[in-house]
Order: structure tokens, then sequence, then C-alpha cells
């Protein structure tokens, strides 16, 4: 089998002579992560199904790699060569690794999770508008809170099932892999989010408990945000996608800075906005305590714009992701078609 090996500098520029894939003008020098100079395609779909591996001035492996065989060390190598202790080709190492030799059944199921959580972010946010205005015209306090509780409960419910099936593990996938961790984070916490859910929904009939118990809802909001993308960055590595490893990087951060920035805006509100007056208090204390709301209301303002940045750009990278699986599957099938569905380590692609 050959295999179609990708070197980078240190720079992450094009090392090898490689034509890009609209217009065919060579992109050797040119930024993995830029622009065609020539008509402006990005690099990354020139680049994509193919494994991407930095080397040094003498050609020889930068990076820190492991015989998928045997595990012995290959930095400092030739990714052309074969491994000096067991002999398996030092290109079938680099490129077992990306998405399109774990299995079609793998990379329908993922693929739909990722269409499945975008559609749902869509769908959460309708309901809640509709359950904000169905609360104006709704008067009895039970019924608000029916309404409210219903709607968490179904989105978050969904939410998780969505979560779930972006997160099933490789087919390979060992104790030690790099995406073992957040992928078992993410679902955690996706389970812990829904009655996360319910409870700041019930807290609703309690004005005061309201902020209360939107603390919890936050932070495990942000934890599941933060875990899911950084599963996400690892997961774009193996496509290999530099871009979309960026990109999940910083929609990982902005979710973080939303989510802490959002919970110091709740806990001035709690701290600050809803200390009861003392009773002989003088009137000039009321505007200490509209500082406080008012600070608090900035501050839950500011990290709610990152949020809602971060929301945008995950729906947008969440249907990006959706189409390099797709494409990963087409990949993974053209890959066997001619070898009855089975490479030469004796791994199988479920036709799916």
């Amino acid at each position: 089998m050959a295999y179609s090996i990708l070197s980078v500098d240190d720079n992450s520029c094009i090392a090898d002579s490689m034509p890009c894939s609209h217009c065919e003008d060579e992109l050797q020098g040119t930024p993995i992560y830029g622009y065609c100079p020539s008509c402006q395609t990005p690099v990354n779909l020139s680049v994509a199904g193919r494994a991407v591996c930095k080397i040094d001035e003498n050609r020889a492996l930068a990076e820190f790699t492991k015989c998928h065989t045997c595990h012995y060390e290959l930095h400092g190598l030739d990714p052309g060569s074969n491994c000096p202790e067991c002999g398996s080709p030092i290109g079938f190492s680099l490129e077992n690794r990306l998405l399109r030799y774990t299995g079609t059944d793998w990379l329908a199921k993922v693929s739909s999770g990722f269409l499945f959580y975008a559609v749902m972010i869509f769908v959460s946010i309708l309901l809640g508008i509709g359950a904000g205005v169905a609360g104006v015209f709704i008067g009895d306090a039970a019924t608000k809170m029916t309404v409210v509780m219903s709607v968490g409960a179904i989105t978050s419910l969904l939410s998780m099932i969505a979560i779930w099936f972006m997160t099933s593990p490789l087919p390979a996938e060992s104790r030690n892999a790099p995406t073992q961790l957040t992928r078992l984070a993410a679902r955690i916490f996706a389970v812990l989010v829904v009655p996360s859910v319910l409870m700041a929904s019930v807290a609703q009939l309690r004005p005061e408990l309201t902020f209360m118990a939107q603390i919890p809802q936050t932070i495990l909001g942000t934890l599941l945000a933060i875990s899911l993308w950084l599963y996400c960055r690892t997961i774009a590595g193996l496509i290999p996608d530099e871009s979309l490893q960026r990109q999940s990087t910083t929609v990982a951060i902005l979710f973080a800075v939303g989510g802490i920035v959002g919970l110091v805006g709740l806990i001035l509100f709690i701290a600050i906005g809803f200390v009861p007056a003392q009773p002989g208090a003088s009137q000039a204390h009321a505007p200490q305590v509209s500082a406080g709301l008012i600070g608090g209301g900035i501050v839950s303002c500011l990290g709610g714009i990152a949020s809602i940045i971060a929301l945008v750009w995950g729906i947008i990278l969440l249907f990006k992701f959706r189409n390099r699986f797709v494409a990963c599957k087409k990949e993974a099938v053209a890959l066997y078609s001619n070898d009855d569905g089975a490479d030469s380590q004796g791994m199988r692609i479920e036709n799916g």
C-alpha cells in the first residue's frame, strides 16, 4: 500500500511539491493553513486525506511519533523509511491515525451527531424564544414553570443524545488515546447539564433563587463546551485539518471566557445586587446597590457576547466537521474498494 505523507517545516509551510486541488498551482512553501496564491483556495482542501508530519532541516521526523506496530520511537527518522525495530513502514504509523482508517460505520455515526447537535442548537434557541413569549401571556405561575421545564428538559436531553453520538469512541481507541479524557468529560458534563437546567427552571418560582440556581448551570455548561471543543480539536488533527484545529481551540477559549465572565456577573448580582436594605439606612446607600446591579449586568452582558460569538462560530464548525467526516467516509470506501474491505494490517472497513 502506498502512503500519502505530506511534510511541513517548523513554520508549518509545505516542504514537498504539491499542486493545488483547484488550479494545480505549486503549493510548496505555502502555509498549510493558508490559501493558494493563485486561486485563493484553502490549502487544507488540497491536503485533505493526507497524513501531515513535521520535518527538520535534514528531512527527518521532527515530531515524536511511535510506531503503530511495535511502539518504537520514530523521532529523527526518514518518514519514507521503515521502523528499525519491526520493519513496518513509517508511513503506516503516520497515516493509521487518520480518520479514514477508523471505519465507515463510526464515521457515519459521528457525522450524524455533528449535524444533530447543530440542529438542536437552532431548535433550542427557537424553543427558548417561544417559551419566553408564551410566558408573557401565561399568568399562572405553575403553568409557566411547566412550559419552561418541558422546553429545558426536551432540549437538554436531545442535546445530550447528539453529544453522545459525536463522542462515540474510536474503534481502536485505547485508554491512553488523546481523545479519551475530553470525550469522557464531554459525556459526563452533558449528563449533568440536564438536572442543572431543570433546577434552574424550578428556581424561577422563587425570584431570590433564580440567579443562584443559574450558577451550577453556567459552570456545567461551560465545562461541557470546553471539553467538547477540545475533543473536536483532537479529532480535527486526525482528519487532518489544522484550520479546524485552530478554530476549535478558539471556540473553546471563547466559551471559557464567556462562562467565567458570566459567572462573575451572576456573583455580583447575588452578592451586591440583592443585599436587603438595613433598617434606618440613609438614602446614600441606594446608588451603591444600583451600581452593583448595573455592574453585574454589564459583566454578564460581556460574558453573554463572548458566548454568543462562540455559539455562532461553533454552529458553523459543526457543519464543517460534518462535511469533513462525510468526505473521510468516502475516502475510506475508496481506499479499500480494491482490497475487499481489508488493509495490509488486517483492519476491516464496515460498509454502512
